[in-house]
């Protein structure tokens, strides 16, 4: 499991840190300012991928994140506007399923918020899943994440 954290001039998305430590501490961090949002996700991630791009693009993203994310069973993405719209994208590109507005992902099942937030549903995962988490679904380690394995991805 791997989280997808858009980052914007060194801010993660809402929900980013929480998706982190949803995925267990892996995660790969996409946008402006990668570097700077190190100093903000939970303290026990141990490995994250930066991808250093300017402006937030969606399609281009989804497209050049696709052949990376392509053996993780499971990619968490915050359910925030642009983990919203990037995570059905990568979806359809990898040929998943598609979970939106989950409160707690397992490698077995993925809890979703229904009825605006007053029920739940939990559904058993069927094989590779795209899923977006919502911000504040869970606690987490406040960094920094200063024993993490960091390394720059360059996307084609």
């Amino acid at each position: 499991m791997i989280a997808v954290v858009p980052v914007r001039d060194g801010a993660p998305d809402p929900g980013g840190p929480e998706g982190i430590a949803e995925a267990g501490g892996r995660a790969i961090l996409i946008g402006s300012g990668v570097r700077d949002a190190l100093g903000v996700i939970p303290g026990d991630t141990r490995e994250v991928q930066l991808a250093e791009t300017a402006g937030y693009r969606p399609a281009a993203w989804a497209a050049a994140l696709a052949p990376l994310l392509e053996n993780e069973p499971i990619v968490v993405i915050p359910a925030s506007p642009d983990g919203r719209d990037l995570a059905p994208r990568l979806a359809v590109l990898l040929g998943r399923d598609f979970a939106a507005g989950a409160l707690q992902v397992t490698a077995e099942t993925i809890t979703l918020a229904v009825v605006g937030l007053h029920a739940q549903r939990v559904l058993t995962r069927s094989g590779p899943t795209v899923v977006t988490l919502l911000p504040s679904a869970r606690a987490w380690l406040a960094g920094p994440a200063d024993r993490a394995a960091v390394r720059e991805i360059a996307l084609a």
